[in-house]
């Protein structure tokens, strides 16, 4: 597994994560008061968080899984934009 972990000057932080396989990869269980499904490109991607306010994605290729955390979490529309223009 590859993660990649930032924390900003003003203490927002992001957390990246991809490994081989398809499983879940975030090392996050909690449980979120909203889901959303959201299509980036050909992968489903799941959000997770709260009132519109998503604070991960989780995704795969089918040969690698994806996690992505940002502190600040974001709406639907903005995680599409970051996660499209993840390579």
């Amino acid at each position: 597994m590859t993660e990649i972990a930032y924390t900003g000057a003003d203490g927002q932080s992001a957390v990246y994560r991809k490994s081989p396989g398809s499983d879940h990869n975030s090392g996050d269980y909690n449980v979120y008061a909203s889901t959303e499904e959201i299509t980036v490109g050909s992968p489903t991607v799941e959000l997770k968080g709260s009132s519109e306010c998503y604070t991960l994605a989780c995704w795969t290729d089918g040969i690698c899984a994806y996690a992505l955390s940002l502190s600040s979490g974001d709406d639907a529309a903005e995680w599409n934009t970051i996660i499209g223009g993840i390579d």
